[in-house]
């Protein structure tokens, strides 16, 4: 199953081994726009928000912790941070 995997996923999970999160596929900031977008146009049809809203709101925290110029594996950030 591995093999079949996208090259996106090795990268995320090798970029997470060295907790480097620059990202040359796009900017958080940019994740973030395009979460929303999907968001809002799920939402404009009556449909299923769950998944787009929270990548959205991940991409949101790691952006506010100083990752907008990072790339997608910085909500890595805000995922392995426990809350309370």
């Amino acid at each position: 199953m591995l093999d079949a995997a996208p090259p996106l996923v090795f990268d995320l999970n090798s970029s997470l081994d060295r907790k480097d999160f620059t990202g040359a596929e796009a900017s958080l900031t940019t994740w973030a726009h395009g979460a929303d977008l999907i968001r809002d146009g799920l939402t404009e049809r009556g449909l299923d928000t769950t998944l787009a809203g929270g990548i959205a709101d991940l991409a949101r925290r790691s952006i506010e912790r100083g990752h907008a110029d990072d790339g997608f594996a910085a909500i890595y950030d805000v995922l392995s941070t426990v809350q309370a």
